[in-house]
């Protein structure tokens, strides 16, 4: 199956003292070092942001949120808007430990037939690490011009698949798979969780 990969940075790091997209991770921006372990599995990667400068060295492959300030909804159809093939794979882009085995994984258990695929963990959803599918773009576009901007609000007026990831045979190795980074307590905390053995 043919799928664009879109990484969301375009958040307003309203509660980062500095603008995130800045961090590192070992030394390599944290928004270009996901993009780059993408492309190793996706031939198409594009990034959505509020600005066309806003993660440095990406050209053309940085897409401006058509919906700004309306949240990951938006930047989500901008991407579906964007992108050369009728799925993507979404990703934000403040996941430092998202592992590359787990989204191979996620990308044997697309059914056609659905709008949205998405993992369920510990009983919560991820919308920001899964598939949207162009078919769903109209429900999409309805909610954004009528201020309804959650992503999961949607998901019943679409054609929608879950994935339990309790059944991913290694996501017991890496507790952490979705955690992201919105303060600098977070930050601080993955500076202390990546030292812990399972990473290596």
């Amino acid at each position: 199956m043919d799928i664009t990969a879109a990484v969301l940075a375009g958040g307003l790091s309203s509660r980062f003292p500095y603008d995130k997209t800045k961090l590192s991770i070992e030394g390599e921006n944290i928004v270009l070092r996901i993009v780059r372990l993408l492309r190793g599995l996706f031939s198409e990667v594009i990034v959505v942001a509020n600005q066309k400068d806003r993660v440095p060295d990406l050209g053309e492959d940085c897409i401006v949120d058509l919906y700004p300030q309306t949240g990951p909804l938006g930047a989500i159809y901008t991407a579906l808007s964007f992108s050369k093939t009728p799925w993507i794979f979404v990703l934000a882009g403040d996941m430092p430990f998202m592992k590359m085995d787990y989204i191979e994984w996620l990308l044997e258990q697309i059914p056609q037939e659905a709008d949205i695929v998405m993992p369920k963990d510990n009983m919560r959803y991820q919308p920001l690490c899964a598939f949207y599918k162009k078919t769903g773009m109209k429900v999409m576009e309805q909610n954004l011009h009528t201020g309804r901007h959650k992503i999961l609000s949607i998901l019943p007026e679409v054609s929608f698949q879950e994935i339990d990831v309790a059944t991913f045979p290694e996501i017991h190795q890496n507790p952490y798979l979705f955690y992201n980074i919105n303060t600098q307590e977070d930050w601080e905390n993955y500076l202390r969780y990546k030292k812990e053995s399972f990473f290596g």
